[in-house]
């Protein structure tokens, strides 16, 4: 059927009395060029008693077309894109401020937080596309006093690169961002977070995004705008991305959980996980940072001090409570402060 087969009819004298359907004769039509052309009979029709002629159906027999050279197809480009769970390479264990905290939980589960009661923010990203999430594990004991595996909320993977330009102390700045792993990538209004501990971090609101460069505000929430290098490692994360344990914590507790990444094959087994830790502070209720300070006009760097009595300094205000659902740059407008 996927062959240019030659047919025709052909009306032929009772000599051919015995050709029947499946027969193979040859075909020499010289107005058409046709030389001994091997056909294959098809349909046979004998006429009626007395007729002189039989009308029979030819078609090419495809036996007889030369044997065709074919080239070897191209072996396939495809790679298969599974792998097999490993422990996550890059994790970041922080407690979450105050607006993410309320972010995380909802406003009952806010008013029975004690001053001291934080939740845990998780980050963890992986090289490779098969891994798009991860199981919180930690090791316990079960009624009887013995090891008992205890499994936590599951979270999905954030995307995690690394700065290609330097950041200077600034209000904004346009940043080039290599090397990012699995997750959301960059998104317009997302979070991006420098450091790692709860200390030295500087969270930032992404926004101008042009492929791998985005324009960053600085020093949002309860942090301050740094210095940083190039190769500083930095996470991205969306505003309702879930990255909380779903537990409640103690200011001071060493956090160690053991992500358990999954892949389309399967779950890490606790045996081969690594425990990751990070030490909770008693940052979402500690007053919020003043923004936009100055010392004698000078917001970063040295100030000359040699022969003064007095410096002028500035700043504004700013309130925990307040900034909830507006996200405060660092050279905005004073605040209320909090009361208190």
């Amino acid at each position: 059927a996927s062959s240019p087969l030659a047919s025709c009819e052909a009306l032929v004298d009772r000599d051919a009395w015995d050709i029947t359907p499946g027969s193979v004769c040859k075909l020499s039509w010289p107005k058409h060029g046709i030389t001994s052309a091997v056909m294959r009979v098809g349909a046979v029709d004998y006429g009626k008693i007395g007729d002189s002629k039989i009308k029979v159906a030819l078609m090419e027999d495809v036996f007889s077309l030369d044997t065709q050279a074919y080239d070897p197809p191209p072996t396939s480009g495809w790679i298969d894109p599974s792998e097999n769970p490993r422990p996550l390479v890059y994790t970041l264990i922080f407690t979450l401020p105050y607006y993410m905290t309320r972010r995380m939980v909802d406003n009952n589960t806010l008013a029975t937080l004690d001053d001291g009661e934080v939740i845990a923010g998780v980050l963890g990203s992986q090289t490779g596309s098969d891994t798009q999430e991860f199981t919180l594990a930690s090791m316990g004991v079960d009624t009887l006093g013995q090891p008992l595996v205890e499994y936590g909320s599951e979270l999905a993977t954030q995307t995690r690169g690394v700065i290609s330009t330097a950041l200077p102390f600034s209000v904004e700045s346009i940043v080039s961002i290599s090397g990012m792993t699995s997750g959301d990538g960059l998104v317009n209004g997302a979070f991006a977070i420098l450091g790692t501990t709860d200390e030295n971090m500087e969270i930032c609101l992404v926004k101008n995004v042009v492929g791998n460069n985005c324009t960053l505000v600085r020093g949002i929430f309860d942090t301050t705008p740094k210095e940083w290098p190039v190769g500083s490692p930095i996470w991205i994360f969306e505003d309702d991305a879930v990255i909380d344990d779903q537990e409640v914590h103690t200011a001071g507790e060493l956090l160690v959980v053991r992500p358990l990444p999954t892949t389309s094959r399967g779950t890490l087994a606790y045996a081969d996980g690594v425990n990751v830790e990070g030490r909770m502070t008693n940052r979402p209720w500690l007053p919020q940072r003043p923004a936009d300070v100055k010392v004698a006009n000078v917001a970063w760097g040295l100030v000359n001090g040699i022969g003064v009595n007095s410096f002028n300094v500035t700043w504004k205000n700013r309130n925990r409570l307040t900034e909830d659902t507006v996200i405060l740059d660092w050279d905005d407008a004073n605040v209320p402060v909090e009361s208190g």
